[in-house]
């Protein structure tokens, strides 16, 4: 039910989620409405670009590592020293990532939406 709410661009699928499930899920149809006006300016990407985002998995796996990293480690010593630990988890991260689902079609969709001189053609 969530992806007909990730598909449209209006608020009735919202409204169909609520009679389906507002019984059983209330705090969570009660968050979909309190923010629908952050949600909203998501919805005008084309579909493309928004299975890319909402399908986030990447970000999630490296907001994980990074947490984990930190809740071993509370104390550092400067700014600089927390900068340069993130630095080195963000690079071994990186050695583990995949390609994205559906990416070459959302790359294709950004050059359409912010141009060709922003997405180079080589990076399709």
């Amino acid at each position: 039910m969530l992806k007909a709410i990730y598909q449209s661009a209006t608020q009735d699928e919202l409204i169909a989620l609520e009679t389906a499930w507002g019984g059983k899920y209330r705090a969570v149809i009660r968050l979909w409405q309190s923010n629908w006006d952050n949600i909203i300016p998501f919805f005008q990407f084309p579909g493309e670009i928004r299975k890319v985002i909402y399908t986030a998995n990447a970000i999630e796996s490296l907001n994980v590592s990074l947490r984990k990293l930190t809740r071993n480690r509370r104390i550092f010593p400067n700014d600089g020293s927390v900068f340069k630990v993130m630095y080195l988890a963000i690079r071994q991260s990186a050695d583990k990532w995949k390609t994205i689902h559906h990416w070459k079609p959302a790359l294709q969709a950004f050059q359409i939406v912010f141009g060709e001189d922003r997405i180079p053609l080589n990076k399709l």
